[in-house]
């Protein structure tokens, strides 16, 4: 992770929780993530929560936007 990134958060994601965030941006669901990752939805679920606390946000528009935003993931 770049240092720029890490400037803007004080609590870097996790490869999972990029992973999470990256196939979400997709439009995919939790379960849909979840067969891609081989992990269950509650994990999705709980990366997810993760991914709001870290980026402060409140919901999967706002994390993707937000994340967008940082350079962390790419459409």
């Amino acid at each position: 992770m770049n240092k720029i990134r890490l400037k803007h958060l004080t609590e870097p994601l996790s490869s999972k929780e990029l992973a999470c965030l990256a196939w979400c941006a997709k439009g995919l669901t939790s379960k849909q993530i979840a067969t891609n990752l081989d992990i269950s939805d509650r994990t999705v679920h709980f990366h997810m929560r993760n991914i709001f606390r870290k980026l402060q946000v409140s919901n999967r528009y706002q994390a993707i936007a937000k994340a967008i935003t940082l350079k962390l993931i790419s459409m």
